[in-house]
């Protein structure tokens, strides 16, 4: 098993327990990897077509994002597009091996909230909206009292918005139009699709109003999405409902998806 991280991790991953780790933002090292049977991947662009390029024929590519822009000239590679549902149990499971030790989530420096902007250095940001969601872990060492940093940094959202419905507007206004998952604008509480969509409704939603937050509007999902910082931010508590049904599928709506709707994600 390989490991692929970003140069500055190389350290940490010497702890996950895999075989090998790689630079995936050193071009010469990802071209000296020898061929792989199978990947699991978490971004797209550039890096997702440099893994692409490491399967034998054979192979397999499963990613939470979607199929590489040039998935189409490796036909003897399977794409699989993995979707995450909530599953209480896991999490329970998870949480219980955290708690008894067995699962050990790396803290390199402890704040107090006043500081947590320090945990954050400019850096090349690997996630985005697309991305649908990732982890920060602050452990709070003290109290806080007054007007709170949520409330100092709530531009961009109005808790009083109701979702416009259940899915895209602008996809369910052409006959063709589906989407992947559901984004929220935390402003005027417009749901459009999100960035591995086809048409991108949300960020375009985003472009067009000046309104740069969102919110997830996926079952289990609680995130929200600031498309000027290009990084998740600590939302407010939105007026429900907070998702679609959850008896709605996604991709959606129900008798719109093409059967090659994986090949078609961004």
């Amino acid at each position: 098993m390989i490991a692929g991280v970003l140069k500055t991790q190389m350290e940490e991953a010497k702890s996950v327990g895999a075989n090998h780790a790689a630079a995936t933002d050193d071009d010469i090292e990802i071209a000296n990897l020898p061929l792989v049977d199978a990947v699991g991947d978490t971004v797209s662009g550039k890096t997702a077509e440099k893994l692409m390029a490491k399967l034998m024929p054979g192979g397999l590519y499963a990613s939470v994002v979607g199929a590489p822009r040039d998935a189409g000239n490796y036909s003897a590679v399977k794409v699989v597009t993995v979707v995450a549902t909530p599953d209480r149990k896991t999490l329970e499971f998870m949480a219980k091996a955290v708690r008894d030790g067995e699962l050990v989530i790396p803290i390199s420096r402890k704040l107090p909230p006043s500081k947590v902007g320090e945990a954050r250095p400019p850096r090349r940001r690997v996630a985005s909206a697309r991305s649908c969601w990732w982890l920060d872990v602050i452990l709070q060492t003290e109290d806080t009292k007054g007007k709170s940093e949520m409330e100092k940094g709530s531009r961009g959202i109005n808790p009083a918005s109701k979702p416009s419905g259940d899915g895209c507007v602008e996809c369910l206004a052409s006959p063709k139009g589906w989407w992947f998952h559901l984004r929220r604008c935390a402003k005027c509480g417009h749901i459009g699709c999100c960035d591995s969509s086809p048409s991108q409704h949300a960020s375009k939603h985003a472009a067009t109003t000046g309104h740069p937050i969102i919110a997830s509007f996926e079952p289990g999902e609680n995130w929200f999405y600031d498309y000027e910082k290009r990084g998740m931010i600590k939302g407010v508590e939105l007026l429900p409902p907070h998702s679609h049904p959850e008896d709605q599928p996604s991709p959606g709506p129900a008798g719109r998806v093409p059967a090659n709707w994986e090949s078609l994600l961004h």
